[in-house]
């Protein structure tokens, strides 16, 4: 949830950033997909009242304090470094490179897809949440999709310059 409202503010520069109109396309229907993965989520929380807030920016605020140390190296640092440059300088495509080996490749498919695939097992093997579990495989399928796209970028990328694969 948190980190659905964070990366989703981090894609518009990787969007301007792409050396190509289809990259930019794609980004542009992933900026979407994320926006509505947070108004998912959020409904999801102030229904179930999982959580005390009364509102989007207090869930947010909610969430953020269960978060480790290393979830904000990975964002807060690691990832928002790449994309800080690429607003000041969207040309430095080795910068773009490693953003999308963090975001898509580890973030989504490592983090997300693993984490998510465990919660939607465990509701469906105990029988709980089923409307939650039907969205939340609407919200993987799209996770899929975008790490498709950075496999495909990278693997592009790799292929105009050999040195990007040392950025990634």
């Amino acid at each position: 949830f948190i980190g659905e409202e964070r990366v989703a503010a981090e894609l518009g520069p990787m969007m301007r950033a792409a050396p190509e109109e289809s990259m930019r396309i794609f980004l542009c229907t992933q900026i979407a997909d994320e926006a509505r993965h947070v108004a998912f989520f959020d409904r999801f929380y102030s229904e179930v009242g999982v959580l005390q807030a009364g509102d989007l920016a207090g869930r947010l605020q909610e969430t953020s304090e269960h978060l480790n140390p290393e979830f904000g190296v990975l964002f807060d640092e690691m990832l928002k470094r790449r994309v800080d440059r690429l607003a000041v300088e969207p040309e430095d495509l080795e910068a773009l490179v490693e953003a999308v080996t963090i975001y898509h490749m580890v973030i989504e498919g490592m983090l997300a897809l693993t984490g998510q695939h465990f919660i939607m097992d465990y509701n469906e093997r105990v029988g709980t949440l089923p409307a939650f579990v039907q969205g939340f495989t609407l919200v993987a399928r799209d996770e899929h999709r975008h790490v498709a796209f950075g496999a495909r970028f990278l693997r592009d990328m790799t292929q105009r310059d050999p040195r990007y694969a040392e950025a990634i």
